[in-house]
Protein backbone atom coordinates (compact mmCIF):
# COMPACT_ATOMS: atom_id res chain seq x y z
CA UNK A 1 0.00 0.00 0.00
CA UNK A 2 1.27 3.57 -0.75
CA UNK A 3 1.08 6.60 0.81
CA UNK A 4 -2.46 8.21 0.68
CA UNK A 5 -4.08 4.95 -0.67
CA UNK A 6 -6.15 4.24 2.42
CA UNK A 7 -7.68 7.52 2.98
CA UNK A 8 -8.55 8.10 -0.95
CA UNK A 9 -10.40 4.75 -0.87
CA UNK A 10 -12.25 5.56 2.25
CA UNK A 11 -13.07 8.69 0.59
CA UNK A 12 -14.51 7.50 -2.64
CA UNK A 13 -16.05 4.53 -0.61
CA UNK A 14 -17.49 6.64 1.74
CA UNK A 15 -19.13 9.06 -1.26
CA UNK A 16 -20.80 6.13 -3.40
CA UNK A 17 -21.27 4.04 -0.26
CA UNK A 18 -24.05 6.48 0.77
CA UNK A 19 -26.95 5.02 -1.86
CA UNK A 20 -27.69 1.91 -2.69
CA UNK A 21 -28.81 2.69 -6.02
CA UNK A 22 -25.53 4.16 -6.47
CA UNK A 23 -23.36 1.37 -4.90
CA UNK A 24 -25.77 -1.13 -7.85
CA UNK A 25 -24.65 0.38 -10.44
CA UNK A 26 -21.36 1.08 -9.38
CA UNK A 27 -20.90 -2.98 -9.32
CA UNK A 28 -22.63 -3.58 -11.82
CA UNK A 29 -19.92 -1.63 -14.44
CA UNK A 30 -17.59 -3.86 -12.18
CA UNK A 31 -18.39 -7.09 -13.19
CA UNK A 32 -17.78 -8.68 -17.10
CA UNK A 33 -20.01 -5.28 -18.70
CA UNK A 34 -16.67 -3.20 -19.39
CA UNK A 35 -15.15 -6.26 -20.80
CA UNK A 36 -17.74 -7.12 -23.41
CA UNK A 37 -18.01 -3.27 -23.94
CA UNK A 38 -13.75 -3.36 -24.88
CA UNK A 39 -14.68 -6.47 -26.70
CA UNK A 40 -17.42 -4.49 -28.83
CA UNK A 41 -15.40 -1.47 -29.64
CA UNK A 42 -12.32 -3.76 -30.71
CA UNK A 43 -14.87 -5.79 -33.09
CA UNK A 44 -16.26 -2.22 -34.39
CA UNK A 45 -12.40 -0.52 -34.88
CA UNK A 46 -11.59 -4.03 -37.02
CA UNK A 47 -14.63 -3.12 -39.85
CA UNK A 48 -14.13 0.68 -39.09
CA UNK A 49 -12.17 2.91 -42.17
CA UNK A 50 -9.34 4.33 -40.30
CA UNK A 51 -9.05 7.11 -42.94
CA UNK A 52 -9.23 10.73 -41.56
CA UNK A 53 -9.68 9.88 -38.11
CA UNK A 54 -7.02 11.39 -36.83
CA UNK A 55 -7.59 14.39 -39.56
CA UNK A 56 -11.03 15.20 -37.33
CA UNK A 57 -13.12 13.10 -39.73
CA UNK A 58 -15.54 11.22 -38.24
CA UNK A 59 -14.88 7.34 -38.08
CA UNK A 60 -16.85 5.04 -39.90
CA UNK A 61 -18.19 1.51 -39.90
CA UNK A 62 -17.36 -0.17 -43.45
CA UNK A 63 -18.98 -3.10 -43.38
CA UNK A 64 -18.99 -3.57 -46.71
CA UNK A 65 -15.46 -2.98 -47.45
CA UNK A 66 -16.60 -0.31 -49.87
CA UNK A 67 -14.36 2.59 -48.44
CA UNK A 68 -10.49 2.42 -49.31
CA UNK A 69 -8.80 -0.77 -48.87
CA UNK A 70 -5.94 1.12 -47.01
CA UNK A 71 -7.96 2.33 -44.41
CA UNK A 72 -9.14 -0.54 -43.44
CA UNK A 73 -6.50 -2.38 -43.67
CA UNK A 74 -4.36 -0.09 -41.02
CA UNK A 75 -7.48 -0.70 -39.18
CA UNK A 76 -7.16 -4.16 -38.94
CA UNK A 77 -3.40 -4.14 -38.22
CA UNK A 78 -3.78 -2.12 -35.84
CA UNK A 79 -6.25 -4.49 -33.80
CA UNK A 80 -4.61 -7.47 -34.06
CA UNK A 81 -1.70 -5.10 -32.46
CA UNK A 82 -3.76 -4.01 -30.15
CA UNK A 83 -5.23 -7.73 -29.36
CA UNK A 84 -1.74 -9.06 -28.92
CA UNK A 85 -0.82 -5.67 -26.62
CA UNK A 86 -4.20 -6.20 -24.20
CA UNK A 87 -3.38 -9.72 -23.91
CA UNK A 88 0.38 -8.75 -22.88
CA UNK A 89 -1.06 -6.59 -20.60
CA UNK A 90 -3.21 -8.90 -18.97
CA UNK A 91 -0.17 -11.42 -18.45
CA UNK A 92 1.92 -8.87 -17.29
CA UNK A 93 -0.21 -7.57 -14.10
CA UNK A 94 -1.23 -11.32 -13.41
CA UNK A 95 2.09 -12.22 -12.93
CA UNK A 96 3.38 -9.19 -10.68
CA UNK A 97 0.02 -10.34 -8.60
CA UNK A 98 0.90 -13.69 -8.20
CA UNK A 99 4.58 -12.78 -6.80
CA UNK A 100 2.73 -11.29 -3.78
CA UNK A 101 -0.12 -11.09 -1.32
CA UNK A 102 -1.24 -8.17 -2.12
CA UNK A 103 -4.95 -7.50 0.00
CA UNK A 104 -8.07 -5.63 -1.81
CA UNK A 105 -9.91 -3.15 0.82
CA UNK A 106 -13.07 -5.38 0.63
CA UNK A 107 -11.11 -7.70 2.77
CA UNK A 108 -9.14 -5.92 5.18
CA UNK A 109 -11.21 -2.53 5.34
CA UNK A 110 -14.25 -1.33 6.78
CA UNK A 111 -16.26 -0.71 4.05
CA UNK A 112 -19.28 1.55 3.63
CA UNK A 113 -21.79 -1.07 1.76
CA UNK A 114 -25.41 -0.81 1.64
CA UNK A 115 -26.24 -3.93 0.17
CA UNK A 116 -27.41 -6.85 1.83
CA UNK A 117 -24.38 -8.83 4.00
CA UNK A 118 -24.89 -12.16 2.55
CA UNK A 119 -24.64 -11.16 -1.05
CA UNK A 120 -21.25 -9.00 -0.31
CA UNK A 121 -19.83 -11.79 1.95
CA UNK A 122 -19.86 -13.97 -1.10
CA UNK A 123 -18.58 -11.58 -3.22
CA UNK A 124 -15.74 -10.67 -0.39
CA UNK A 125 -15.11 -14.57 -1.16
CA UNK A 126 -14.95 -14.59 -4.86
CA UNK A 127 -12.62 -11.76 -4.99
CA UNK A 128 -9.80 -12.13 -2.45
CA UNK A 129 -8.62 -15.39 -4.07
CA UNK A 130 -5.98 -13.77 -6.16
CA UNK A 131 -3.83 -10.63 -5.35
CA UNK A 132 -5.21 -7.43 -6.43
CA UNK A 133 -2.00 -5.37 -7.50
CA UNK A 134 -1.78 -3.92 -10.07
CA UNK A 135 -5.59 -4.74 -11.42
CA UNK A 136 -5.61 -6.53 -14.49
CA UNK A 137 -9.03 -4.74 -15.80
CA UNK A 138 -7.49 -1.12 -15.50
CA UNK A 139 -4.42 -2.38 -17.62
CA UNK A 140 -7.00 -3.65 -19.83
CA UNK A 141 -9.60 -0.45 -20.17
CA UNK A 142 -6.30 1.74 -20.41
CA UNK A 143 -4.50 -0.71 -23.23
CA UNK A 144 -7.65 -0.14 -25.05
CA UNK A 145 -8.20 4.10 -24.43
CA UNK A 146 -4.73 4.77 -25.49
CA UNK A 147 -5.02 2.70 -28.28
CA UNK A 148 -7.92 4.83 -29.92
CA UNK A 149 -5.57 8.01 -30.30
CA UNK A 150 -4.70 6.30 -33.28
CA UNK A 151 -7.60 5.83 -34.96
CA UNK A 152 -9.34 9.61 -33.76
CA UNK A 153 -8.37 11.72 -30.75
CA UNK A 154 -11.48 12.26 -29.93
CA UNK A 155 -12.21 8.92 -29.25
CA UNK A 156 -9.32 8.46 -27.16
CA UNK A 157 -10.17 10.89 -25.38
CA UNK A 158 -13.31 9.48 -24.47
CA UNK A 159 -11.58 6.48 -23.67
CA UNK A 160 -9.80 7.48 -21.43
CA UNK A 161 -12.68 9.27 -19.21
CA UNK A 162 -14.42 6.14 -19.49
CA UNK A 163 -11.07 4.11 -18.21
CA UNK A 164 -10.78 6.22 -15.43
CA UNK A 165 -14.27 6.39 -14.50
CA UNK A 166 -14.42 2.50 -14.46
CA UNK A 167 -11.28 2.25 -12.36
CA UNK A 168 -12.70 4.56 -9.99
CA UNK A 169 -15.31 2.50 -9.41
CA UNK A 170 -13.74 -0.49 -8.75
CA UNK A 171 -11.67 1.87 -5.59
CA UNK A 172 -15.16 2.86 -4.79
CA UNK A 173 -16.37 -0.60 -4.09
CA UNK A 174 -13.20 -2.04 -2.68
CA UNK A 175 -11.96 -4.15 -5.40
CA UNK A 176 -8.70 -1.97 -5.51
CA UNK A 177 -6.48 0.68 -3.71
CA UNK A 178 -6.07 3.68 -5.69
CA UNK A 179 -2.19 2.39 -6.62
CA UNK A 180 -3.72 -1.14 -8.22
CA UNK A 181 -5.22 0.93 -10.82
CA UNK A 182 -2.85 3.79 -10.89
CA UNK A 183 -0.26 1.33 -12.07
CA UNK A 184 -2.38 -1.05 -13.87
CA UNK A 185 -3.06 1.40 -15.98
CA UNK A 186 0.23 2.34 -16.47
CA UNK A 187 1.10 -1.02 -17.49
CA UNK A 188 -1.70 -1.27 -19.73
CA UNK A 189 -1.21 2.58 -21.61
CA UNK A 190 2.44 1.22 -21.93
CA UNK A 191 1.40 -2.05 -24.26
CA UNK A 192 -1.40 -0.59 -25.24
CA UNK A 193 0.22 2.19 -26.77
CA UNK A 194 3.53 -0.15 -27.33
CA UNK A 195 1.81 -2.19 -29.73
CA UNK A 196 0.58 0.26 -32.07
CA UNK A 197 4.17 1.66 -32.56
CA UNK A 198 4.85 -1.69 -33.24
CA UNK A 199 2.02 -2.09 -35.91
CA UNK A 200 3.40 1.29 -37.59
CA UNK A 201 7.15 0.09 -37.46
CA UNK A 202 6.72 -3.70 -38.41
CA UNK A 203 3.04 -3.84 -40.74
CA UNK A 204 4.36 -6.27 -42.34
CA UNK A 205 4.07 -8.85 -39.37
CA UNK A 206 0.77 -7.30 -38.48
CA UNK A 207 -0.47 -7.45 -42.15
CA UNK A 208 0.25 -11.12 -42.21
CA UNK A 209 -2.08 -11.91 -39.45
CA UNK A 210 -5.07 -9.89 -40.51
CA UNK A 211 -4.96 -11.40 -43.55
CA UNK A 212 -5.38 -14.99 -42.08
CA UNK A 213 -9.21 -13.52 -41.42
CA UNK A 214 -9.54 -13.10 -45.40
CA UNK A 215 -7.82 -16.69 -46.30
CA UNK A 216 -9.16 -18.46 -43.67
CA UNK A 217 -12.63 -17.04 -42.08
CA UNK A 218 -14.33 -20.53 -41.21
CA UNK A 219 -11.37 -20.80 -38.85
CA UNK A 220 -10.13 -17.88 -37.91
CA UNK A 221 -13.80 -15.89 -37.08
CA UNK A 222 -15.01 -18.40 -34.65
CA UNK A 223 -11.56 -18.48 -32.75
CA UNK A 224 -12.16 -15.36 -32.68
CA UNK A 225 -15.53 -15.55 -31.13
CA UNK A 226 -13.97 -18.12 -28.51
CA UNK A 227 -11.43 -15.94 -27.38
CA UNK A 228 -13.57 -12.97 -27.35
CA UNK A 229 -15.88 -14.77 -24.90
CA UNK A 230 -13.43 -15.53 -22.83
CA UNK A 231 -11.61 -12.22 -22.33
CA UNK A 232 -14.61 -11.50 -20.84
CA UNK A 233 -13.97 -13.80 -18.27
CA UNK A 234 -10.54 -12.96 -17.78
CA UNK A 235 -8.75 -15.21 -20.26
CA UNK A 236 -9.84 -18.04 -17.90
CA UNK A 237 -10.19 -21.11 -20.84
CA UNK A 238 -6.47 -19.90 -21.68
CA UNK A 239 -5.44 -19.87 -18.75
CA UNK A 240 -6.80 -23.28 -17.81
CA UNK A 241 -5.26 -24.72 -21.06
CA UNK A 242 -2.10 -23.57 -20.48
CA UNK A 243 -1.99 -24.86 -16.78
CA UNK A 244 -3.23 -27.84 -17.87
CA UNK A 245 -0.54 -28.19 -20.65
CA UNK A 246 2.10 -27.41 -18.02
CA UNK A 247 0.97 -29.94 -15.59
CA UNK A 248 1.11 -32.51 -18.58
CA UNK A 249 4.23 -32.07 -19.25
CA UNK A 250 5.85 -32.31 -16.00
CA UNK A 251 3.68 -35.46 -15.11
CA UNK A 252 4.98 -37.08 -18.02
CA UNK A 253 8.17 -35.79 -17.28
Amino acid sequence: MFPLDRQIFLLVNDLVGRSETVFEIVLLFCGSLPLAACVAVMLALWWTNAEGGRRGGALALDLGQTGPAEGLRVSRRRCVALAIGVALAFVCTRLIAFTGDFERPLGSEALRVPIEPDRWNGLVDVMTGYGAFPSDQAALFFAVAVALFAWSRRAGVWGLIVASSLSIGRIAVGFHYPSDVVVGGMIGAVFGGGSLVLARRSPEFFDLLSELFDDHPTVMYPALFVMALDFTQHFRLVFRAVFYLVLTLFTDA
